[in-house]
């Protein structure tokens, strides 16, 4: 009997291959959100020491020109914060996304090998009755009873 044969083999290298690139892409994106993620704790870090030391600065009796330069100061790390929090929704979508692109990728893949398996269990069948067929030609012809035919 022939060796097996895939007949979409060449189509599941190909969904493999997809697969793998949107594994990877997948993988890069966790790694920016991660970096983002890493960035707002940094910020949020920043963001409540400033505000300690404007509350320290203004209990002291600071001059104008400092507690305003504070202000400002910190009113620029809440707008750097929230275009932060705004880069990390934009983040999120992506990754959603792309986990949605890994998900169908993964489902494609996954049908063509569950075809695969099934069209190899069939072969295993065929080649199995096979050669019980040859097996019993042979038992026939080495049969004594044959012989007297």
């Amino acid at each position: 009997m022939k060796r097996f044969e895939f007949p979409l083999e060449q189509v599941l290298k190909y969904k493999t291959h997809l697969q793998k690139n949107e594994k990877a892409i997948l993988q890069g994106l966790q790694t920016k959100h991660e970096k983002l993620l890493s960035e707002r704790e940094s910020l949020t870090a920043r963001l409540s020491g400033c505000c300690r030391e404007y509350a320290a600065l203004c209990l002291k009796g600071a001059s104008v020109r400092e507690i305003v330069n504070y202000a400002v100061y910190l009113e620029e790390l809440r707008r750097q914060l929230e275009r932060l929090e705004e880069a990390l929704r934009q983040s999120q979508e992506a990754l959603d996304r792309q986990t949605l692109k890994v998900v169908a990728a993964n489902k494609d893949k996954r049908g063509l090998e569950i075809l695969k398996d099934k069209q190899l269990e069939l072969y295993y069948a065929m080649a199995h009755r096979e050669e019980e067929r040859r097996m019993e030609e042979f038992i026939m012809a080495a049969s004594p009873v044959a012989a007297w035919r």
